[in-house]
């Protein structure tokens, strides 16, 4: 992350900068022959689907949020308008749509219901697409994401766990293989991989994914709230907190 944050400084600076891969950037010399453009590999980035033009509406209403509706509301009421509006871009797999990100977290709710039975579920992912995707899908599952951080050390990240009793972590290999060094090995057999738990997933869970997030976002609503097992007193002092 350190490093990306460097890349994104030396793009801004320098605008004919190259794009190499970050694993490909070893040495401060990198990083000279990068700003130059001069890096022999290069990273053809997917398109990007965003207009860039301003939604004017916003800017003259601004925007309204009932404090009285749940985070899950707000997130489908986005999501189930304007289904083929760009929501959101990474380096990895471009542009994808209101439709699409519905999609992929109510198939990922369903893997959190499969595997967590209680109330929190653990993430751990840099600032990626698929961390907002895994967010969504804990709201739509029934329960709270928490986001741990690989870096505080094992007594500060154990102390996080117990207080909220998070036994699954969510992950990637690709990123987990990366930081696993900085993670207690203690921990290391409360990690799920996603891509493991989408090869098993059923079919017939998939294509329900897909087809319920076509739905009206109140029906949506009411087919993942008797899923739900939060408190409603609790749930509505935290949802209005929060928003």
């Amino acid at each position: 992350l350190n490093l990306a944050e460097i890349v994104a400084i030396i793009r801004k600076q320098y605008p004919g900068s190259s794009n190499p891969p970050l694993p490909s950037l070893k040495t401060v010399g990198d990083l000279c022959f990068m700003a130059q453009g001069m890096s022999e590999e290069q990273v053809e980035l997917p398109v990007c689907g965003f207009s860039g033009k301003v939604d004017q509406s916003v800017e003259q209403t601004g925007i309204h949020i009932d404090p009285s509706i749940t985070i899950t509301d707000h997130i489908l009421s986005i999501l189930t308008t304007n289904r083929s509006k760009a929501l959101c871009y990474d380096a990895l797999r471009g542009t994808a749509t209101r439709q699409q990100f519905l999609t992929k977290a109510l198939v990922a709710a369903s893997i959190i219901q499969r595997i967590n039975d209680d109330t929190h579920v653990g993430i751990m992912l840099p600032a990626v697409s698929a961390t907002s995707v895994l967010i969504t899908a804990a709201y739509l599952a029934g329960k709270t994401p928490v986001m741990l951080n690989w870096t505080v050390g094992e007594s500060a990240m154990k102390h996080c766990m117990d207080c909220v009793n998070i036994q699954k972590i969510l992950t990637v290999k690709t990123f987990f293989n990366t930081v696993k060094d900085q993670i207690p090995e203690s921990l290391h057999d409360r990690f799920v991989f996603l891509e493991d738990e989408v090869k098993t997933l059923p079919l017939l869970t998939k294509l329900r994914g897909a087809l319920i997030s076509r739905l009206p976002g109140s029906i949506i609503t009411s087919l993942i709230s008797t899923q739900q097992q939060s408190s409603p007193e609790a749930e509505q002092t935290s949802n209005t907190a929060v928003i």
